[in-house]
């Protein structure tokens, strides 16, 4: 590492591992709460992942978009009815 240039992803991995921090479960942990929040498709394009990834990723985090969708759409007649 040389004054006056950005540290790199790879030369910032490897100070944290010769540390002994662990970065992959907080990566992932991030990732699965993104996947729980997001659609795929926004997931895939906010990451740089395929779509499949993000699908996949999305149905680990316990998602689910066509049951979303209809839970969603009961809500607002629930809310219209009001």
């Amino acid at each position: 590492m040389r004054v006056g240039k950005p540290l790199t992803h790879a030369h910032a991995a490897k100070r944290l591992k010769r540390l002994g921090v662990r970065t992959l479960g907080g990566r992932t942990a991030a990732m699965m709460t993104l996947a729980a929040l997001l659609s795929p498709m926004i997931l895939a394009e906010l990451l740089g992942i395929s779509e499949t990834s993000a699908s996949k990723c999305y149905r680990l985090a316990g998602g689910e978009w066509t049951r979303y969708a209809g839970q969603s759409r009961a809500t607002r007649i629930d809310n219209a009815r009001v």
